[in-house]
């Protein structure tokens, strides 16, 4: 099953990318497939010249920081990778971040699993939700 790991990034220190990064690391070791945006979002700058490698991904933040790029670039490349996915898992904090909500409602649209990362372990967004 291919995961996608969703959650809070924006006025989070480090847009939250070591919990993201975390969340892949138990996810994989679960044996799930992970598609992880924190990593697609480290490659956009790499792509846009804004750092020269993965390594340079906290100075990114950084950068970021001052200059923005718009949500609509993060989105457009987050849909398309949620569109190969089989589900998608939440991190705390998922309600009140903005591109989390717009995530969870193309999950939905795409009848994707949902779930949310709690202790470690994917716990099924109750049906309630997911109407």
């Amino acid at each position: 099953m291919i995961v996608y790991i969703a959650g809070p990034m924006s006025n989070i220190p480090l847009y939250n990318f070591p919990e993201f990064f975390r969340a892949a690391k138990i996810l994989k070791d679960e044996g799930y497939e992970v598609r992880n945006p924190a990593v697609m979002s480290i490659n956009t700058w790499i792509n846009k010249g804004i750092i020269k490698t993965f390594d340079d991904w906290q100075a990114g933040c950084e950068i970021e920081l001052k200059n923005p790029l718009p949500l609509s670039v993060y989105m457009r490349n987050d849909y398309r990778m949620l569109s190969y996915c089989d589900a998608i898992a939440f991190l705390p904090g998922w309600l009140s971040s903005k591109g989390a909500l717009i995530e969870f409602e193309a999950a939905k649209n795409m009848c994707l699993d949902c779930y949310e990362l709690i202790n470690n372990e994917l716990i099924q967004i109750d049906k309630v939700y997911l109407q």
